[in-house]
């Protein structure tokens, strides 16, 4: 629609034709913010989103080197790399694309783990020159009962000689009587252990093994005397550690044991020729 102004009514005309262009500009302007808004708005979006996907990428190939790093430590002989280690290189090299992974390796005296029921840990006593082993066990943050649904572990400890000779001793708690004969002369361990035992051995025992019975539990197997008599040895823990260029680092920690034979081991019987039935 034309607006028609008269002569006498030209300011008041001109005045109406201003205001209209001004909500018109500033509509246009609203509208300008707004679409500049979205568009910076998907920028960053599209550009957070292309960051997030390199760096995954770069915590990937460096979990990967790192991972890399155990391997070639698990290849080698791990008492010759004990405090040392060594590196490996992963991807082309050299090369953008080179990473190289780092990883030391430690020789644990003290052996600290946690085994489920029915389960053995073994500990290596060549060459120990002390006389005694103290092992603790159970968990002093969680009372645990002689009976019902939270029963605590009882161990079974089995002392090898070189040999053959093997003798067993079963640990209970003090005051805790299943009827099922076992030695209930433990002791309170230190937190976070909850049971302590001292098992004598001689220069004539090669090796111990444990076994948890009625439930899985914490152990912690050391010389009774660890300043003058540590144990050998128990086991190996390895560390690697990777970068990337783009400084993404990323580290993995494994450990190794001796090998020992399984659980089930401890209940078979072995014999050069035949059994016999008497």
């Amino acid at each position: 629609m034309k607006l028609f102004c008269c002569d006498e009514d030209i300011q008041k005309c001109g005045s109406v034709q201003t205001g209209q262009s001004g909500q018109a500009g500033i509509v246009i302007l609203l509208l300008t913010i707004v679409l500049l808004t979205i568009g910076l708005s998907v920028a960053s979006r599209s550009a957070t989103d292309v960051r997030l996907s390199r760096q995954e990428q770069q915590t990937t190939r460096a979990f990967d080197a790192a991972e890399a790093g155990i391997e070639d430590a698990l290849r080698q002989d791990l008492g010759a790399l004990v405090g040392g280690g060594g590196s490996v290189d992963v991807g082309t090299c050299p090369g953008p694309d080179c990473i190289t992974a780092q990883y030391d390796v430690d020789e644990l005296l003290v052996l600290e783990t946690e085994i489920e029921e029915g389960e053995t840990v073994e500990v290596d006593l060549d060459g120990f020159g002390g006389t005694g082993v103290v092992i603790e066990w159970g968990d002093a943050n969680i009372p645990e009962l002689c009976s019902g649904g939270d029963l605590y572990a009882s161990i079974v400890v089995a002392v090898f000689d070189n040999s053959g000779t093997v003798r067993r001793q079963p640990y209970s708690a003090s005051g805790c009587d299943r009827g099922d004969s076992f030695s209930q002369t433990a002791v309170s361990a230190s937190a976070p252990y909850l049971l302590r035992v001292t098992e004598n051995v001689t220069a004539n025992d090669t090796f111990m093994r444990v076994r948890a019975l009625y439930s899985g539990t914490k152990i912690r197997i050391d010389s009774s005397n660890p300043g003058s008599f540590p144990l050998p040895g128990q086991y190996f823990r390895i560390h690697s550690q990777a970068q990337t260029t783009g400084g993404e680092t990323r580290a993995v920690e494994v450990t190794q044991t001796d090998p020992a034979p399984p659980s089930i081991f401890d209940f078979v019987i072995f014999s050069d020729s035949g059994l016999e039935k008497n």
